[in-house]
């Protein structure tokens, strides 16, 4: 499901001979991973349609690509009313992820890309009018009651009943553990006007690639636990086909060693799994390589108590390290952390103990990263 046009003689004569099993195994990590709509799309660009023929497996993938394409064009017109209701206060939002990649053409086919959600950021000063606006027009936090640190980056989702999908307003462009190393620049000098909607801005496109990366391995931490996710990763190398950005232009946007280790190791990911074109050396090719192994062990090793234990342990270390209580409690003197790190421990213990919620939301972590 890369843009890449390589290896398809030798992918068509496979796509004969799998037995249905197979498909299936293949049908369940699309489906798992929302690439289903893609998985046609790219079949059908590569001309591998035909060598499908399993009628019920051709049906399948058409009414999921057909389903997905008639809710992304609703969606589409949901981000239209939408720059509309806050054009009408002088609010320009900026699109971010998947609403940058649905109204830019990132993609061939406007169903290709599996939504979850409409993300756009506004300005701090003026994040709070945009809210109510959107409460004026309808639109209602889907939960109310959820707590709101004091440094959110994104507010609660939001959603009212004749919509596609729900949405989120950003005071912030990445959760502050990853804005620290976002370019310090004016945002006039990061942005330009949407291609396809009025009142709207989108990331420069080496300045969106850098803001997915770290979204993705920084905030999201899939560096930290070694976790592949497709849909992420392949919608970053479509990105960077489509608009002809070397790796280098992103690397000279990192100016700090952890950053620069974490990017060295998603190019050579890029390359392993997306055929992506990366220097020939970098500077931590060795540990990119040992990187890859474990992602390869995490990949293809069956889930066990052991990896469960691992994947929690991990989770409870993240939390307590120097830096991440350093930003959440945002204090400035390193010996406070001898203070807040035994708060945090015992918060955590009370609130996976007796918070329904804090539970669930555990368990959805190491389900994502085990």
């Amino acid at each position: 499901i890369t843009p890449h046009r390589t290896h398809i003689p030798s992918i068509k004569n496979n796509i004969s001979s799998y037995k249905r099993n197979e498909w299936e195994a293949i049908v369940t990590i699309a489906n798992t991973e929302g690439l289903i709509p893609l998985l046609h799309t790219s079949l059908q660009e590569k001309e591998l349609l035909k060598s499908i023929t399993d009628k019920e497996l051709l049906g399948y993938l058409e009414a999921m690509y057909k389903l997905n394409e008639t809710r992304n064009l609703a969606i589409l017109q949901q981000i239209n009313n939408i720059c509309s209701i806050l054009k009408k206060i002088g609010i320009q939002p900026v699109l971010l992820k998947g609403a940058a990649a649905l109204t830019e053409e990132h993609y061939t086919y406007i169903g290709s890309r599996v939504m979850t959600d409409i993300d756009f950021y506004i300005l701090d000063n003026r994040v709070h009018e945009a809210i109510d606006a959107l409460k004026s027009s309808g639109y209602k936090e889907i939960e109310p009651d959820k707590p709101m640190l004091k440094d959110w980056h994104d507010y609660r989702r939001m959603y009212k009943e004749d919509v596609s999908a729900a949405i989120e307003v950003h005071r912030l462009l990445l959760k502050a553990e990853s804005l620290l190393f976002f370019p310090k620049l004016d945002l006039g000098q990061m942005i330009q006007p949407s291609k396809s909607v009025k009142n709207a801005s989108v990331l420069q496109p080496v300045y969106e690639l850098y803001h997915s990366f770290l979204h993705s391995e920084l905030s999201d931490l899939n560096y930290r636990y070694k976790h592949l996710d497709i849909r992420h990763q392949q919608h970053f190398t479509q990105m960077q086909v489509k608009h002809s950005i070397s790796f280098n232009e992103i690397s000279m946007l990192i100016n700090d060693r952890f950053i620069l280790k974490m990017w060295d190791v998603y190019q050579h990911v890029q390359h392993e799994y997306f055929n992506a074109n990366i220097a020939k050396k970098t500077p931590y090719e060795q540990k990119s390589k040992k990187y890859i192994t474990q992602l390869n062990s995490h990949l293809y090793n069956p889930e066990n108590l052991w990896s469960t234990f691992q994947t929690i342990l991990n989770i409870f270390l993240y939390e307590l390290q120097p830096r991440t209580l350093q930003i959440h409690y945002q204090y400035k003197y390193g010996i406070l952390y001898g203070v807040y790190m035994p708060y945090r421990f015992f918060h955590m213990l009370f609130r996976y103990a007796f918070r329904k919620r804090a539970r669930s939301g555990l368990q959805n972590r190491v389900k994502r990263y085990k």
